[in-house]
């Protein structure tokens, strides 16, 4: 009988033993890693020895966040500010001091400074010109004597004809007869004074004088040309000569005229070019001048403003324009006409000139809401927008600058609660331009947008194998994915306590040029140095570089290290059918 129920305990054992191993064959893999945990999960680096939980000495740092904001960087605003007036018909001669400029507004704030001015000129006008060099005279008793020949000097503009040449003579007697003949000469810088230099020509080959008493002898239908670049300070020199009887020139001193001007260089031939003396003199002389085209083009008169060039547009218009930064506390401007032709007149039929702000910037903010959520953008000014002069109303704009990869539907501005209609422009890869036209002073002007959240997904791996249920002992690599290659920013990891939702481990990530990449590794986690509790942790990882957001959440589950280990069942107990 005993030995009967010794072979009964022996099939009971080995009953129970195959029961038991039917339950661990059938069971889930949770179930198996909550029965039997595998401890043989390493990092590849080394990290440290696992640490034991040790429930007395772990403090909670902070709390998670549900949503990720943050500062961006600072955006360019540009104001522009414009005057135009297209019946401005203003009409101007380049030789009167009294009506050879015109003024237009500008902003008092200096900072406001002209970006572009754009001038159109009507109706240029050149007119021949009649040169008085010398007429004041004595007349009588102290009259030059014409003995050979003597230099007069002349002052030109530009290039053209000398028509005709006029001298205050007399024949020194009835019964001399005698004539004229001139030469024309070039300029040059000598020992200190202007010099003649080189014979260009014969003008007048021989001019009949023909009274004993003083008067204009006027030779006219010269049509002899010049041109004042070739020639050194818009200098000329008549050489006079008289061929027969003695002839009286007629002059006035340095001093000596109504004007008190020295008008020329009055220079012996003769005597190798020594003045005449012992004093100065201005011997008498006029000249006639023409020009090719009394309606020239403006490149023809070198028309200038503020001593840059007119733009030719057509036979007598043309236009001016100009990049050159101006402003004035006064709030005006000063444009003056030039001309290298005498009294030349044109009208200023309209103006048009910007001015344009670029110390301005705005301070940008983001917020996502929640894990996966899109990057509300916020752009705004700490002081408004109160720049803009009301003197000049025709053309006010705001340009904000903000990154291109904003979504380009999503963007309104607003000036307080009124959104304003904007226009957009790429500037480049980087990017964007948003404008509004006419858009006034405001003291809270703002721009809203929108950007993707750019963090796709969130990783983790022990040992190089994908896992979202680890053990206590392993060490986790956190990894992360972009939905575009990524080259900046700042990117960070943050992993929570599943109970009371403490930091238990962090990590910050500076992106560079040299690591882009759409997935980087963010940490190695090492769960046994701060864990003290089993459950389901909160990882959030964010990321921004100023322009650019993401913030994403994931779960894993930390399980503890346990074994199971079966015992036979004592020998000595006995087991009865």
């Amino acid at each position: 009988m005993n030995l009967f129920k010794s072979n009964n305990n022996k099939k009971i054992y080995s009953l129970l033993f195959i029961v038991f191993g039917m339950i661990l064959a059938n069971c889930s893999p949770s179930i198996l890693n909550l029965l039997i945990i595998d401890n043989s999960y390493k990092d590849n680096e080394e990290i440290g020895n696992d640490n034991p939980l040790d429930f007395q000495n772990q403090t909670p740092e902070t709390s998670d966040y549900q949503n990720f904001d943050g500062d961006g960087e600072n955006l360019n605003i540009t104001l522009h500010q414009s005057y135009l007036n297209n019946s401005f018909n203003t009409l101007l001669n380049t030789s009167d001091s009294n009506n050879n400029d015109f003024i237009l507004p500008c902003p008092t704030d200096t900072t406001f400074n002209s970006s572009f001015a754009n001038i159109t000129i009507n109706d240029v006008y050149a007119p021949n010109k009649s040169l008085v060099v010398e007429d004041d005279f004595y007349g009588t008793g102290s009259e030059f004597y014409l003995v050979a020949d003597y230099f007069v000097s002349f002052e030109t503009k530009g290039a053209g004809y000398i028509e005709n040449i006029t001298l205050r003579i007399k024949l020194d007697d009835i019964a001399d007869e005698s004539n004229l003949t001139i030469r024309l000469y070039d300029a040059e810088l000598d020992g200190g004074r202007i010099r003649p230099k080189s014979n260009l020509g014969t003008i007048v080959s021989r001019s009949n004088v023909t009274s004993d008493s003083y008067y204009w002898h006027k030779i006219t239908n010269l049509h002899a040309s010049f041109n004042s670049s070739n020639t050194y300070n818009n200098t000329f020199f008549l050489r006079i000569e008289k061929i027969g009887g003695s002839i009286w020139w007629d002059y006035a001193s340095d001093a000596g005229g109504t004007d008190g001007v020295d008008e020329m260089e009055a220079l012996d031939a003769i005597e190798n070019y020594i003045l005449f003396g012992p004093n100065t003199v201005d011997l008498t002389l006029k000249l006639d001048f023409s020009i090719e085209d009394n309606t020239p083009k403006p490149s023809e008169v070198n028309l200038a403003i503020n001593n840059n060039l007119v733009i030719d547009d057509g036979s007598n218009n043309g236009y001016w324009e100009s990049f050159d930064v101006n402003s004035s506390i006064s709030g005006e401007l000063q444009y003056i006409i030039s001309a290298n032709w005498w009294e030349v007149s044109c009208n200023i039929s309209s103006v048009q000139i910007n001015y344009t702000k670029t110390d301005v910037q705005a301070i940008s903010s983001y917020d996502i809401s929640g894990s996966g959520q899109i990057v509300q953008w916020n752009v705004t000014t700490t002081n408004g927008l109160n720049y803009f002069d009301s003197r000049i109303t025709d053309f006010n704009v705001i340009n904000f600058t903000i990154p291109r990869i904003w979504h380009e539907g999503s963007i309104k501005v607003f000036n307080g609660s009124t959104e304003k209609t904007i226009f957009k422009r790429l500037i480049n890869s980087d990017y964007r331009e948003i404008q509004i036209l006419n858009a006034g002073n405001g003291t809270y002007w703002y721009l809203n947008a929108t950007s993707s959240n750019l963090i796709s997904s969130i990783d983790t791996f022990v040992s190089g194998i994908a896992r979202n249920m680890v053990n206590h002992s392993n060490i986790v690599r956190c990894n992360t994915t972009f939905t575009e290659m990524m080259y900046d920013g700042r990117l960070n990891l943050s992993i929570f306590t599943p109970s009371q939702g403490y930091l238990n481990h962090t990590r910050t990530l500076n992106l560079t040029p040299l690591g882009s990449d759409t997935n980087f590794t963010v940490s190695d986690w090492d769960v046994s140095v701060n864990v003290t509790e089993y459950g389901v942790f909160k990882i959030q990882i964010s990321w921004n570089n100023d322009t650019a957001a993401g913030f994403l959440e994931d779960f894993i589950t930390v399980m503890a290290d346990t074994s199971l280990t079966l015992n036979p069942f004592p020998l000595k107990y006995t087991f009865d059918s």
